[in-house]
């Protein structure tokens, strides 16, 4: 069995090739010419598999351009789409748009192209609707397009969209919608980023809470409904939810470090967000805190777990404990 990744540089990629190996499928990825893949080596060889990175046939190529998805996916069985721009600063949101919606819409044309019956999708909650009237946000919530709706979140939405019409076009798909995903991979970018924040001496904590789920679940819950048939349905994956204080602390606590002890107040986001916008336009840097990222520290949200288990009903997930002990044993042996 050979299976196409894309987004192989990725935190989820990362980890489905390896798990793709581990269980014997050939895996091609795809990289852009301007993307380093040093790390996947390191990552392989952080849980004991470092021979297995050798076996990956990388071929250059990106989403955004159709013809190298379709010379490349040739005498592929199966596809996995986990390549997207994570994003919440406001700038570059043509780029975003471009590789989120574009892209996927190119994978699965690609797909029906080359006459690939199987995608899997790697979402986010991000895409996920909201019901006021319930404590628990669902899979199957209205999306409703709002000022309080961030850019990324409408792509990843889009995105979906672009898979379910692959689908009434005769795609055999699934997709999967994480929460925030905790992991090694590339320090310094996608959640990585939150560890070394705390490394660095972070001593604010903020009122919200969201859910967390380790990056080994992310990829063994996608293979599994890829292989058992678990099809055109979407799914949340969430490990725990828990406030992001809880979520900090822990992380200081493996790192050794002094946890969040001061409460940061929603005007001093007011104010972080607006100072961080003024620097970005000043340096040309992406700002640390924007609007969007300002208001979710203050939100509760509250995710459904029950649909993976109406599936997969034996699935245990790793504790959000060991997702970042996980992490954190990588991070200081990077």
């Amino acid at each position: 069995m050979k299976a196409f990744v894309t987004g192989g540089t990725g935190l989820v990629g990362i980890h489905l090739m390896l798990d793709l190996l581990k269980r014997n499928y050939e895996v091609v990825a795809l990289c852009r010419k301007s993307s380093s893949n040093n790390h996947v080596k390191a990552i392989f060889k952080h849980y004991g598999h470092e021979e297995l990175s050798t076996k990956i046939s990388w071929v250059d190529g990106d989403v955004t351009e159709i013809f190298s998805l379709i010379d490349n996916m040739k005498d592929c069985d199966v596809v996995y789409h986990a390549a997207a721009v994570v994003s919440f600063t406001g700038t570059n949101l043509e780029d975003m748009y471009k590789i989120n919606i574009d892209g996927t819409a190119n994978v699965v044309d690609a797909c029906l192209d080359v006459g690939i019956k199987r995608l899997g999708y790697v979402s986010s909650t991000a895409a996920i609707g909201k019901n006021e009237k319930q404590k628990e946000v669902r899979e199957d919530d209205p999306w409703i397009e709002d000022g309080h709706v961030s850019s990324y979140s409408i792509s990843k939405h889009q995105a979906e969209r672009e898979v379910w019409r692959g689908v009434e076009e005769g795609l055999e798909a699934c997709i999967v919608n994480p929460c925030v995903i905790i992991g090694p991979g590339k320090w310094g970018q996608s959640s990585t980023s939150l560890v070394e924040t705390v490394d660095n001496g972070f001593p604010f904590y903020s009122s919200g809470a969201n859910a967390f789920v380790d990056v080994r679940d992310v990829s063994e819950v996608l293979i599994q409904y890829m292989e058992n048939d678990i099809l055109s349905e979407r799914t949340l994956i969430i490990g725990e939810n828990m406030t992001y204080r809880n979520f900090f602390t822990q992380v200081a606590e493996k790192l050794d470090k002094k946890p969040p002890h001061i409460a940061a107040k929603p005007w001093m986001g007011a104010i972080a967000w607006r100072a961080e916008w003024l620097k970005q336009k000043l340096t040309g840097k992406n700002a640390a805190v924007t609007k969007e990222t300002a208001r979710s520290a203050y939100q509760t949200t509250v995710y459904n777990r029950e649909k993976l288990f109406q599936f997969l009903p034996d699935f245990k997930y790793h504790s959000i404990k060991d997702a970042i002990e996980n992490t954190v044993i990588a991070y200081k042996n990077r």
